[in-house]
């Protein structure tokens, strides 16, 4: 599962926008997956900043969300575990960009948290049609955290320099 990421990286011209892109092009390989994204979490802050996009047009770059509370964050920020909603319904609860989501023909969603050093970085956020995630999908997407973990450390090291230096 690592190899393609790993002779990415390997590549002094890697972006992380080719890596981000190779995890959506895994992840479509076994999820229907109608939006991905990814978010990096400034508690500091109090929001999430989104890193990488499918849907650049609706989702841009530059975009950020208020960190939740209540049982999404309990379930992803404080059990540090899958958050899966299946119906529209369930979102309407969660995310207030709900309208949005639906207008891209997303009712489900998959969010992988991902860990590094016990502390949660930031979510790897799969969307698709209602009913998209049923139990089985589930362990596929828990494997997404070693290369979404991968993917978030280069992307550290891009923004911020030589690890050594």
């Amino acid at each position: 599962m690592m190899d393609r990421f790993i002779r990415l990286a390997e590549n002094a011209n890697c972006r992380t926008e080719q890596l981000f892109e190779e995890l959506e092009r895994l992840a479509v390989t076994q999820l229907d997956i109608k939006l991905f994204s990814v978010m990096k979490v400034d508690f500091a802050g109090g929001e999430a900043h989104r890193i990488y996009t499918s849907e650049p047009e609706v989702y841009p770059l530059s975009g950020t969300k208020p960190i939740t509370t209540g049982d999404w964050a309990d379930i992803v920020i404080g059990q540090k575990r899958l958050f899966v909603a299946n119906d529209y319904a369930a979102l309407v609860e969660v995310f207030p960009d709900h309208e949005v989501i639906k207008s891209l023909g997303c009712e489900a969603i998959i969010n992988v948290p991902i860990v590094i050093g016990g502390k949660i970085c930031g979510t790897l956020n799969i969307l698709g049609p209602a009913g998209a995630y049923p139990p089985a999908t589930l362990p596929f997407a828990e494997q997404l955290k070693v290369p979404g973990t991968f993917c978030f450390l280069f992307n550290d090291y891009v923004t911020n320099g030589n690890i050594n230096g």
